[in-house]
């Protein structure tokens, strides 16, 4: 905090993170951030000062503060993918998935990154037909037709894969 005298007058130059008039009460029913001062802090307004989750008080973290957790100072300063040592990536592959600063991840065999996260093919992660090795594929192909995250198939003779089924 920074004091500032003028004319006798003492003005108080203090941190400005959010205007506290647009913050809520603060309660773990309500608060998917952390408490600070009896109001809710949302996890898009927190930093290593103020960090925390499910409405408990908001806390210090000694490297950085993502998503409510206290995580590891960055090796690559400010990044929207992952880390590989020094190096910002954009964390979409499978050997190289992540987001938020966070140290790269290799993703299982029978994964894939979305999104930055490894994720296993599913109906809520596939919208044509998972493959192989958990791949999402389109589903709009002969020898791999399908839809909903379901495990794709071939197309018997005589049929033709349309729409993720084979007619």
């Amino acid at each position: 905090m920074r004091w500032l005298v003028v004319l006798g007058v003492v003005l108080c130059g203090c941190e400005t993170r959010l205007e506290l008039a647009q913050l809520p009460p603060c309660s773990a029913a309500t608060c998917a951030g952390c408490c600070d001062f009896g109001l809710c802090l949302p996890l898009s307004a927190q930093d290593k000062e103020h960090c925390g989750t499910g409405g408990a008080s908001c806390g210090a973290c000694d490297g950085r503060c993502s998503n409510g957790q206290c995580k590891a100072p960055s090796t690559c300063g400010t990044c929207a993918g992952c880390c590989s040592g020094p190096f910002c990536t954009d964390g979409s592959t499978e050997v190289g998935c992540g987001r938020g600063a966070d140290e790269c991840v290799s993703c299982a065999i029978d994964e894939q990154c979305v999104a930055g996260a490894c994720t296993k093919c599913s109906a809520a992660t596939c919208a044509g037909c998972c493959g192989l090795g958990g791949v999402c594929f389109a589903g709009d192909a002969d020898l791999k037709c399908g839809r909903t995250g379901v495990t794709c198939g071939a197309c018997g003779p005589g049929t033709r894969c349309l729409n993720g089924a084979c007619k």
